[in-house]
């Protein structure tokens, strides 16, 4: 990650598989 999720909710955190293969995860942040 470029910057930390500082906030509930969903993001979506770019990835790269391959060079020529980005991607995009969804990740949702809950409280504990």
């Amino acid at each position: 990650l470029e910057h930390p999720i500082n906030t509930l909710g969903d993001h979506t955190v770019s990835i790269k598989l391959h060079p020529d293969v980005p991607a995009g995860v969804r990740v949702t942040v809950v409280p504990e």
